[in-house]
């Protein structure tokens, strides 16, 4: 598992669509809940996680989803009232990037679905007392602010690409992103690179020496020299020859792909 929450909802096609965040639960999508909602799911919840602790002593296949279950209008009206709250020490990119994920979900949540799903069946991996932090984020300003103030931009709602069109400071984030993983994955590909011509260099080197130390034991065992001499050069040089001669031969097959 790569440890990912999932945002599920019915979209306008009839179709499964995801939103999907890399170890946490978006703050964005925690504030379409309220107190209310996640106490009331909490002992489903807590039901889930046992059968599932259950089939894992028993060596059944994990397959139970463990979801928070959120009608569209009531994740609706909960997103809408801390858009009303006009928070003035809110940053201005999270106060527009809420509003946009409103539109989003107003226009592209099926009324004919099944509302939204959070997906934590892998986060609880992570942590298996995470419901405590969702509840946290409602019930402790503190935590709340934390939880906002470590949340890097394209992390408050997660990776969605239907949500491009809704949010021009999303797509520039995920721009500005895919810019930063090309150039950081360029630079990752030179230093192999580098890497990769060091090591031929060392294993070209080593293969010329063990080609010499065998050169030397086929020689004296020619002219009879010392048996012994012939020998020791052989099992030095010999073994290095197959060695360093098979990576030589495996760098260049690589280096011509």
């Amino acid at each position: 598992m790569a440890n990912r929450a999932y945002l599920f909802f019915i979209n306008k096609s009839s179709e499964w669509e995801a939103i999907e965040n890399i170890s946490n639960v978006p703050s964005l999508w925690q504030e379409l809940c309220s107190i209310e909602l996640l106490l009331q799911q909490r002992e489903r919840i807590e039901r889930e996680l046992l059968l599932r602790a259950e089939d894992h002593n028993e060596g059944i296949e994990d397959e139970r989803d463990i979801y928070i279950k959120i009608p569209k209008n009531i994740a609706l009206d909960n997103l809408r009232k801390h858009i009303n709250q006009n928070n003035e020490e809110e940053c201005a990119d999270r106060t527009q990037l809420r509003k946009d994920f409103y539109s989003f979900l107003e226009e592209e949540v099926s009324v004919r679905g099944d509302g939204i799903q959070i997906d934590i069946s892998e986060i609880y991996d992570l942590c298996d007392t995470y419901y405590d932090c969702l509840l946290s984020f409602h019930m402790d300003e503190t935590y709340y602010q934390k939880v906002i103030q470590s949340e890097y931009k394209i992390y408050m709602i997660g990776y969605c690409d239907t949500f491009l069109k809704y949010s021009e400071l999303y797509k520039q984030w995920k721009e500005d992103a895919t810019a930063k993983n090309k150039e950081y994955f360029n630079r990752r590909a030179k230093y192999e690179r580098r890497v990769r011509w060091k090591e031929f260099i060392e294993n070209v080197l080593l293969f010329l020496f063990s080609l010499v130390f065998s050169g030397v034991g086929v020689f004296t065992f020619i002219v009879q020299v010392d048996y012994k001499v012939s020998i020791s050069a052989l099992l030095l040089g010999f073994p290095g020859v197959l060695i360093f001669g098979y990576n030589v031969l495996e760098i260049i097959k690589e280096v011509k792909k």
